[in-house]
């Protein structure tokens, strides 16, 4: 009998074994042939926050696979490349076209003989990486940059060998406004200021291999605190102002199976036990389930955070949360232009519910305008706090926003 022939060995390329989760229209993926192995890369870079921007040197250590090779091919996207050097410092010829960077070797290098590539560019990148900041909807949204390169988005930010079946250690040097902290691969091997700049520059070092996709950079003013668990240094970093939500992350937390303690653990969605069994039993479950409940409730007034615009002499308050604030704030808006004050209350967080500080606005508010893209559910919430202040429910079944003119409507009707 062939290997694979009884449906439990390798089978063949393309077999219903192979492809038993692919949709059937599925075409085949075939790695990418390569003409080198990277054995480096080396991130030089600074971020321009107001500006959206990213500009550096990209450093690529590479070594041929075969003798002869003569041109390197990468990927980038958008990137504006400005030139390319190799390690002597002598300027290459290069092409970028497309979604493809050609560069032209000064000579044809042998087999195993390491070069670099050393290439200069900026970029405003549409993905990959992401720079968010306060807008007028959310004027307390962190200002901060991220980056999320799976599956082949990094090409976005550097020119890359952007497919997984190359791996390669890194290192990224980032320079950044002085009151940011930047988070990148592996350890921190150095931190610089420059006073004269107001600039921070970062030094992350990765000494294990992985491929171009987990390259990863945040950016942003953080609060930190770190720790050592079993011997491991941990880091954890929050927006600025929300340090007491690392205790909070961390608070309550059960002894967790430690590797190669010898567990065997099931993962369903079922409630488990301490050891990672499902427990059905009702004392499981009330001690389990009662402290997972209970983490939330023992800070439910740290949890309960809202967003409040225009609120400090509204009497008419809607409130709204996700997508469907940022058009209740639109016709908060009108209705201010036509005398009417109204104002935003805006649950960033809907479990625990803000019900504290809903009984703390009824006493002074005329009417509460719940605005939901359903058939309500956050409305029976803000009934049960407003103590008998009238509450109305403006619901959409989906298919689309609501327009703020059929929300200000809403409003005139209760404030006649």
């Amino acid at each position: 009998m062939s290997e694979g022939a009884d449906g439990c060995g390798g089978g063949h390329a393309g077999s219903a074994v192979d492809r038993a989760f692919a949709p059937p229209d599925a075409p085949l993926q075939y790695a990418r042939e390569r003409t080198f192995e990277e054995i480096h890369l080396r991130l030089e870079l600074a971020i321009d926050q107001e500006a959206r921007t990213v500009s550096g040197t990209a450093t690529h250590r590479l070594v041929p696979i075969n003798d002869g090779l003569r041109e390197v091919v990468l990927d980038q996207q958008g990137l504006h490349v400005r030139g390319v050097r190799d390690g002597s410092g002598r300027a290459l010829e290069w092409d970028a076209h497309g979604d493809t960077l050609r560069v032209r070797l000064a000579k044809r290098y042998k087999s195993g003989e390491e070069f670099e590539l050393r290439i200069r560019y900026s970029c405003m990148p549409r993905k990959g990486l992401y720079f968010t900041a306060p807008d007028a909807a959310y004027p307390e949204k962190p200002r901060t940059v991220w980056t999320q390169g799976e599956e082949m988005d990094n090409r976005s930010w550097f020119p890359a060998y952007d497919f997984p079946n190359q791996k390669f250690t890194t290192e990224i040097m980032v320079t950044v406004d002085e009151r940011c902290k930047a988070v990148a691969n592996g350890r921190l091997v150095s931190v610089k200021h420059d006073p004269k700049k107001a600039t921070r520059t970062f030094h992350w070092l990765q000494d294990k291999p992985h491929p171009s996709y987990l390259v990863a950079l945040v950016v942003g003013e953080w609060d930190t605190k770190e720790w050592v668990a079993d011997g491991i240094p941990v880091q954890a970093y929050v927006p600025k102002g929300r340090g007491k939500d690392i205790e909070l992350c961390f608070s309550r937390v059960p002894e967790m199976v430690k590797a190669g303690d010898g567990y065997r653990i099931r993962v369903q969605g079922l409630t488990h036990n301490e050891r990672g069994y499902p427990a059905l039993n009702w004392r499981s479950q009330q001690k389990l389930v009662n402290r997972l409940v209970g983490k939330i409730r023992d800070h439910a007034d740290e949890i309960a955070h809202c967003n409040e615009y225009l609120m400090e002499d509204a009497e008419v308050v809607l409130i709204a949360y996700g997508i469907t604030s940022r058009v209740a704030l639109a016709a908060v808006q009108k209705a201010r232009q036509e005398g009417i004050r109204a104002g935003l209350l805006r649950p960033v967080v809907v479990w625990p519910f803000p019900e504290k500080r809903i009984r703390e606005l009824a006493p002074k508010t005329k009417a509460f305008v719940v605005v939901e893209m359903n058939l309500g559910q956050m409305v029976n919430e803000v009934e049960r706090c407003a103590a008998g202040t009238k509450t109305v429910l403006i619901p959409h079944a989906g298919g689309n926003v609501h327009e703020p003119e059929e929300i200000l409507q809403v409003i005139r009707e209760v404030t006649r």
